[in-house]
């Protein structure tokens, strides 16, 4: 081997060098939430094309089409997100820590409007996760995937009564320990369904996206967190009364 081509080498080796040491001091610096909190969005910025991740993961995201800040809140004050369900949405740069989850929590407070079938609130590529519209039950769905199958679990049947032009609150849990997947509605479980306890399946490089995902979400949305654990009934609860979890 020439010396030219030891040099190009030696060159290269020391900018890998550079850049794991630069995300190992990047990474060292981020300061968490909550160990099992890896996104949260409040949509309390009220302008700009921005939402910030408040989980301190920095998966922060981008609006596009037509979102608006609208100051109707689950709690009256600050503000929140507007998806006008034709080309509204918010889409957040994969990030491997919310890939191959063994547990997962998503959580959600909506006020929906009029939606087409398969209207998305939440999708991380691949379904993991998903939560989408069900028209002909009228309910939502949470869709997963592992490496075997990809599943759906419903809420109750008219669900989605209790969510249309006023607030409610979603969550979903899914534990591969405990081979269960739990729907909640305004902190109370609503279903229970075993699952065959694999962990899940993401397609690398896919983003998270919010209100859209095949169809396009049309209501307000806000305080969308996501945990890679399956937060336990008063969990739950404590997430929809605004607590950190």
């Amino acid at each position: 081997m020439n010396r030219n081509k030891l040099l190009i080498i030696a060159f290269l080796l020391f900018f890998v060098i550079i850049g794991i040491v630069f995300f190992l001091t990047e990474t060292s610096k981020i300061k968490t939430v909550h160990p099992n909190l890896i996104a949260w969005y409040k949509f309390d910025e009220g302008k700009g094309t921005k939402v910030r991740d408040y989980s301190g993961y920095r998966n922060d995201g981008a609006i596009y089409g037509g979102a608006s800040w609208v100051k109707d809140t689950p709690f009256g004050t600050g503000y929140a997100l507007y998806f006008n369900g034709i080309d509204a949405m918010v889409q957040i740069p994969d990030n491997p820590i919310l890939n191959n989850l063994e547990e997962i929590t998503v959580t959600v407070w909506i006020k929906a409007e009029d939606l087409q079938y398969g209207a998305s609130i939440v999708d991380k590529g691949w379904y993991n996760p998903r939560i989408w519209y069900d028209s002909p039950f009228n309910r939502f769905m949470f869709q997963l995937r592992d490496i075997q199958e990809e599943r759906g679990f419903g809420w109750s049947d008219d669900s989605f009564s209790k969510c249309y032009k006023k607030w409610c609150f979603l969550a979903a849990t899914y534990s591969s320990s405990e081979n269960k997947v739990r729907l909640y509605i305004n902190g109370e479980l609503d279903k229970e369904f075993e699952w065959n306890g694999k962990p899940l399946v993401s397609r690398a490089g896919e983003s998270l996206k919010i209100g859209f995902q095949d169809k396009y979400f049309k209501g307000i949305i806000s305080d969308l967190r996501i945990y890679n654990k399956a937060l336990s009934n008063q969990e739950i609860l404590n997430v929809m009364r605004g607590q950190i979890i």
